[in-house]
């Protein structure tokens, strides 16, 4: 009777160690899609004046997705040099921007610590396993050991920092190690350090936020958190925008020393990019509008008519559907008292969120300028929802913006 007990119970075992077997098979098979976790879109910092040498670069995102394999971008595309990288590691922070040790990847290159990144060009780490949900903090430390002065970067999401001279990458205390990178007031950048991706199933997928400064403020960040109260949590949400961005021309270089190629140019490779792709809100035309208005920085050559940014959008939306993507038109918020405003800039804006709203071109429509303006005054911002420039919104204001998604458009 032992015996039969025993046979039994060495047969229960090498059952469940076969199914877990199967099980881990199984997942794995599943587990070969990557999906943006955090995206800022390459842009040329030059003009930031920028430098480091011997020194870490900390910044601190927000991942939209969750998972337990993860890889990273480091971009050199608009450099006049190489990179040298001497380290790189990756950790979970929380939100005093200490990490436990536990939670601290190194990460490796072709297998390699070490990475030299040509000029014009970027890598990826190989993949490295640390356990993220969604909005959790997540740093990424980067060793420059050589001289930089044309950083490449992103805007959107992050908290960036720099050390005094050395490889801090191992540090677990972000605050006291680094002092806060921040330019032109409140715009935070993340030098070199432009992706992160995570692993996943093939039904899991990404919102594309694509557009100019506006979207790289803290809007996007309110809507992951809307989704995952909500229970979709098959989706990521990643940012492809520019400040300054415009659809139709390329950014003036001098506008906030950034300088960014126009959305018409880069709108296919940035929504195809993403392996996950499934949705895309473009929020984009108000500098088309008003940089050419008086006073603004764009040249007279470069004013464009209504008819003509409502011809662009047309374009985002033949692209998006070639992919078998759906597009979200956002309407134009409103800009009243910024600096080159004027009555008849406001009658463009109107007219172009006139087409958006009812041309039925798009898969659906995000009315931002209602969920902003000031009912009192509609060619204003909401008082409360201007951070004080008129045209950006405050972090209140981008929450009302994310609160006026349906998330009935992502079912």
């Amino acid at each position: 009777m032992k015996k039969q007990i025993r046979r039994l119970i060495i047969l229960l075992v090498s059952i469940i160690v076969v199914l877990v077997f199967l099980g881990n098979c199984s997942k794995t098979n599943r587990y070969t899609h990557w999906i943006g976790t955090w995206n800022g879109s390459a842009s040329d910092f030059t003009l930031y004046k920028l430098r480091y040498k011997n020194q870490t670069l900390c910044t601190i995102v927000t991942s939209t997705f969750g998972g337990s394999k993860e890889r990273i971008k480091i971009s050199n595309e608009f450099g006049t040099g190489p990179i040298n990288i001497g380290e790189v590691s990756s950790a979970v922070v929380n939100s005093d921007g200490s990490a436990s040790k536990s939670l601290k990847k190194t990460l490796t290159f072709g297998g390699k610590s070490t990475v030299d990144i040509d000029k014009g060009s970027f890598v990826w780490s190989d993949p490295f396993e640390l356990d993220i949900k969604a909005l959790d903090k997540v740093a990424v430390s980067i060793y420059v050991t050589n001289e930089v002065k044309n950083v490449t970067g992103a805007c959107g999401g992050v908290e960036s920092y720099f050390s005094k001279e050395g490889n801090f990458t191992d540090s677990v205390d972000t605050r006291n190690d680094f002092k806060a990178v921040y330019k032109n007031g409140a715009l935070k950048v993340s030098p070199f350090f432009t992706s992160m991706e995570v692993m996943t199933s093939k039904e899991n997928g990404s919102i594309i936020a694509f557009g100019d400064s506006i979207t790289t403020l803290s809007w996007p960040d309110y809507l992951v958190k809307r989704l995952n109260d909500a229970n979709i949590k098959n989706l990521s949400i990643i940012r492809e925008a520019i400040s300054g961005n415009r659809i139709l021309h390329d950014s003036e270089s001098t506008l906030h020393g950034l300088c960014g190629p126009s959305g018409i140019s880069r709108f296919e490779k940035a929504v195809t990019d993403h392996q996950g792709g499934k949705y895309v809100i473009v929020l984009e035309g108000v500098n088309d509008i008003m940089h050419t208005g008086p006073g603004g920085p764009a040249p007279a050559s470069e004013i464009v008519s209504k008819d003509e940014i409502i011809d662009g959008l047309k374009t985002y939306i033949e692209i998006a559907h070639k992919h078998n993507l759906k597009i979200y038109g956002a309407t134009i918020m409103p800009f009243g008292g910024y600096e080159v405003y004027s009555p008849e800039l406001d009658v463009k804006r109107k007219e172009v969120n006139e087409w958006i709203r009812t041309s039925g071109m798009f898969d659906g429509v995000i009315d931002f300028d209602k969920a902003t303006l000031d009912p009192n005054n509609p060619t204003k911002l909401l008082p409360q929802y201007d951070s004080g420039d008129h045209i950006h919104p405050s972090d209140v204001g981008s929450e009302a913006m994310a609160n006026m998604v349906d998330l009935k458009l992502f079912k």
